[in-house]
């Protein structure tokens, strides 16, 4: 998708040179980690026409820093953190130390900045009631919301879930950004070998915890080694941190590091980590200074379902820079305007990043109620009354019955059965609903082979709601299938119900009525019937006899239903003279329904 311009911000380029190296992330909401935590920041906006590199004399550290931090405080013994300049009293209160700037270090170096110092105008208490506020808390929780998602969202060349310092870039993006829109600031976004420079600066902090490398250049030279154009930059740095919650919420109450935090002229972001004897470092490096040239989506669904909160999807947005850069972050809400999650249908919303947005449409709708209304229009053919759709939605969303039920409910009721489809009718529906797809000629006529063997409707529609397929559709819903319930007693055994239909069919020559194919069924499924039984109650039934049947359609008729051929001449000749010798048809049904052949047909069909 490609981006919309709609600000076009000029970048503020400040020639003077600002160095803030604050004492300590002081605070009430910090707890330092037995006072083995260190933190250091620097900030730099630089003046340049071209963002090819960093270099510039302009970028150096001045050499008069805040009095107090001296070089042995950046410095890491090799057994034991360095304690940071504020370290807790006995009674648990920081000691405060604050830099000061005097007017004539002003007038010999013009490029120190003569703001306010840290003690005064960036207290603690201060950030906390001033121009920029954070809940980290809540920021974290609704991070936590997020990542996981991305993850899955991510183009292959960003296979962060393969990396668990990429993992810790991702969350700490995402945590900087809710951080940043919580206070009105555009969003940073990960750029790879950004990334990677801050993860060199991370190492180096190991063996040199300063802004100043152990190659003696300033920490701004890294982006020169890795290419990386820019043209406003920070840094930010600190150690004795166990996770990225801990070390943000140190940051964020340093002034020094959230005034980097909170950088509108910033668009990039670099954080590193390293694990050195279990104890972590930390870096981020900030860039800005770049014109967006377009903007893609990943993660784009079908649909969204009602109240549903889009950051909460992982999305992920990816942008490229006229200078060829690609950066990608996830979207928040705070990204978001014209979205109105609770208003089902198509809308056209707008992305916004970094002053340029692009838009995009989007489709929301309940899912629950989607589901019942197809049922309404494949299986009934019109659209949904409105009482009618309320009741199955709620019995679906409360829980009441599950996909497959609820259906039952629509291929059972009156108004579908008033339809009178003809067996392929039928079928199609049902491969229309429960498939979501036109029959198949073999599988059309499987299914009415089913029908034609005797089995009920209700009983060809359980395999479709059964299926596979109708399990992936209620997924798509949010719908747990369920199963189909049949309760009818020609529902629950195919062997006793078509033994029944074939009774029917060849003892009385038609096709069964529900009433009594239930009724026998039921007879055979309780043991009260044995199948020969059953098969009495046929034979000798008044419908049967009031066929008034000579002795010789008597005899082809029993050689049919328990022999399930025709009668040979021998065969049929010997029957007719025992009936003629005085014996009743009874015996002579006793005879063929006691034989091998009747036995296994009752095998075939599972009965006895």
């Amino acid at each position: 998708m490609r981006y919309k311009k709609i600000l076009l911000a000029a970048l503020s380029v400040i020639t003077a040179f600002s160095l803030v190296i604050p004492t300590c992330a002081a605070g009430s909401t910090l707890t330092l980690n037995e006072n083995t935590s260190s933190l250091e920041s620097v900030l730099v906006s630089e003046s340049s026409e071209s963002f090819e590199t960093g270099d510039s004399e302009s970028t150096d550290v001045p050499e008069e820093t805040a009095s107090s931090v001296s070089e042995t405080d950046e410095s890491v013994p090799e057994t034991e953190p360095s304690l940071p300049s504020n370290t807790l009293t006995e009674t648990g209160e920081p000691e405060s130390e604050t830099e000061e700037s005097t007017a004539e270090e002003t007038e010999e170096d013009p490029s120190v900045s003569t703001g306010p110092s840290i003690g005064e105008a960036y207290s603690t208490e201060n950030i906390q009631t001033g121009s920029f506020s954070a809940d980290l808390g809540a920021a974290w929780t609704e991070a936590g919301q997020i990542w996981e998602k991305v993850l899955q969202n991510m183009p292959q060349t960003y296979a962060l879930s393969d990396d668990q310092t990429a993992y810790l870039q991702l969350q700490m993006l995402i945590y900087l950004n809710i951080i940043r829109a919580q206070n009105g600031i555009e969003p940073l976004a990960l750029y790879d070998p950004l990334n990677a420079a801050a993860v060199t600066r991370a190492q180096e902090c190991v063996t040199l915890f300063s802004h100043t490398r152990p190659n003696g250049t300033d920490c701004f030279t890294i982006l020169d080694e890795y290419g990386i154009p820019w043209g406003t930059v920070g840094e930010n740095i600190a150690w004795g941190y166990p996770d990225v919650f801990s070390v943000l919420q140190g940051w964020w109450n340093s002034p020094g590091h959230q005034a980097n935090m909170v950088d509108s002229s910033f668009q990039l972001l670099g954080p590193g980590v390293v694990e050195n004897n279990g104890t972590y470092y930390w870096t981020q490096l900030f860039t800005g200074g770049y014109t967006m040239t377009q903007m893609d989506l990943y993660g784009v669904q079908d649909y969204y379902e009602v109240g549903t909160s889009l950051q909460d999807t992982g999305l992920l947005l990816v942008v490229t820079y006229s200078n060829g850069i690609e950066a990608y972050l996830p979207v928040l809400d705070s990204m978001i305007s014209g979205y109105n999650p609770n208003v089902e249908g198509e809308q056209t919303v707008q992305v916004n990043c970094q002053g340029y947005c692009m838009d995009w449409t989007l489709t929301v709708r309940d899912s629950v109620k989607a589901f019942v209304s197809r049922l309404y229009t494949e299986i009934l053919g019109r659209n949904p009354d409105a009482s009618g759709l309320t009741a199955w939605t709620n019995v679906l969303r409360n829980g009441t019955e599950q996909g497959a039920k609820v259906a039952q409910g629509f291929i059972d009721s009156t108004e579908f059965k008033k339809r009178q489809l003809s067996d392929d009718e039928y079928i199609t529906i049902l491969y229309h609903t429960f498939l979501d797809r036109e029959p198949d000629s073999s599988g059309l006529n499987a299914w009415k082979a089913v029908l034609e063997s005797g089995l009920s409707r209700l009983h060809v529609f359980k395999g479709f709601a059964e299926s596979v397929e109708f399990t992936e559709i209620c997924e798509s819903y949010g719908i747990i299938r369920g199963n189909a319930v049949l309760t009818a007693p020609m529902d629950q055994n195919e062997g006793v119900t078509k033994f029944v239909v074939r009774c029917y069919r060849l003892c009385l020559g038609r096709e069964a009525d529900s009433d009594g194919l239930n009724a026998w069924c039921n007879q055979i499924l309780t043991g009260q019937n044995t199948a020969k039984e059953a098969a009495h109650g046929f034979v000798f039934s008044d419908e049967f006899k009031k066929k008034n049947l000579s002795d010789e359609d008597y005899i082809r008729t029993l050689y049919r239903v328990f022999m399930d051929r025709e009668a040979d001449g021998d065969g049929l000749n010997a029957w007719l003279r025992v009936l003629r010798n005085g014996q009743r048809r009874e015996h002579v049904f006793n005879g063929f329904a006691d034989s091998n052949e009747f036995r296994e047909i009752c095998a075939e069909y599972g009965i006895k």
